[in-house]
This record gives structure tokens, C-alpha cells and sequence, in this order.
């Protein structure tokens, strides 16, 4: 062995173990306090695993639920008929609705003989370009009665709609100008 430098003293020895063992103690209560320290986070990482799984389980679920509902909101649909809405007609009203939704295909079935006439026609209506479909308000029909009403106002108040004119002229743009009823009441209102 090693020259441990021991004293020859009894009780020289005896205080040399006594403070390593009351360093060997600190060390053990050290030990047993990271001991501890370790135990805890070893705890608190798998409570925070379990809790992270679980969380990952709520949102696998949560993004299947958001998938149903956007495909139940924006996905195909079948057309889904009410089994209470099958007992509103009788047998015999059934079978006549369908004959006549028979007749109605029937009726609607081409007659193509194979003339020129008819293949000029498809031809004719193949090659023309398809209308375009208009943009804004669609026009009033012809057959609606048209008139002109002409409102004169008082002499005093045309002075002041006047003035009034001339502030709303400078405000307004000219596509807004152009419009043809205020347009019309000016004119009025200005004579």
C-alpha cells in the first residue's frame, strides 16, 4: 500500500475519520439529493410525455372531425330524400308523375332523319360563337310601359338646388355626373 501519511497519534486518527466520515456523509446526503432531483424530473418528463401523447391523440382527432365536417360542407352530395316525404303522394299519383316524366324524355328525344337541312343547322350553331353572358343589371322588358316624369320645383327653391348644383359638380366624378335621372333633374332645375 501506498504511505498514507497517517498520524501515530490515536486521537489524531481518530479526527482524521471522523471528518472523512462526516465528508463521506455530505457526500452521501449530496448523492441522495440529486438523487431525488433526478427522480422528480424523471417523473415530471414522463407525466410530460403522457401529456404530450394525449395531446397528439386530441388533435389526430380533432383534424379527422375538421376533415368530416369540410367534406360534409364542401364535398360531393348525393341528393337525400326524406323517407316522410314518400307517403305525400298515392300509389297511383307515383305512376302517373312517372309517366309523364316518361312522356317528357320522349318528347325531348332528337328526331334526326339525317337531312341536309337539319345538318346545316347544326353545323350553323356549332360554329357561331356561344353569347356571352352580360355583366351588371340586366335591362327592363320591352313590354313595360315607359314614361317621363318632369318635377318643377318653386322658383326659390331651383336658386338654392342651383348652389347646390355647383357645390355637388365639383364633388362628383364625371361617370357619376353622367347618370341620366340627376342629370335630367338639374337640367330642370337650372331652366
Amino acid at each position: 500500500m501506498e504511505d498514507l501519511n497517517l498520524p501515530d497519534d490515536s486521537e489524531q486518527l481518530k479526527a482524521v475519520f471522523i471528518a472523512q466520515a462526516v465528508t463521506l456523509s455530505e457526500r452521501d446526503a449530496i448523492i441522495a439529493s440529486h438523487t431525488a432531483t433526478i427522480e422528480q424530473r424523471d417523473t415530471m418528463i414522463d407525466e410530460l410525455h403522457e401529456t404530450i401523447s394525449k395531446q397528439l391523440e386530441k388533435l389526430a382527432g380533432m383534424e379527422q372531425q375538421l376533415a368530416r365536417w369540410l367534406r360534409r360542407q364542401f364535398g360531393p352530395q348525393k341528393e337525400r330524400i326524406d323517407p316522410n316525404q314518400l307517403t305525400l303522394f298515392t300509389a297511383d299519383e307515383l305512376i302517373k308523375l312517372a309517366e309523364e316524366l316518361q312522356q317528357g324524355v320522349e318528347d325531348s328525344v332528337s328526331t334526326d332523319d339525317g337531312s341536309e337541312s337539319d345538318a346545316g343547322e347544326q353545323v350553323a350553331a356549332e360554329t357561331s360563337k356561344p353569347k356571352r353572358k352580360g355583366h351588371g343589371r340586366r335591362p327592363l322588358p320591352e313590354h313595360l310601359p315607359r314614361e317621363v316624369v318632369t318635377h318643377e320645383l318653386p322658383e326659390d327653391e331651383r336658386t338654392s338646388v342651383s348652389v347646390l348644383r355647383c357645390r355637388t359638380l365639383r364633388v362628383q366624378s364625371c361617370h357619376q355626373r353622367a347618370t341620366g335621372i340627376r342629370s335630367r333633374v338639374f337640367e330642370s332645375c337650372a331652366a
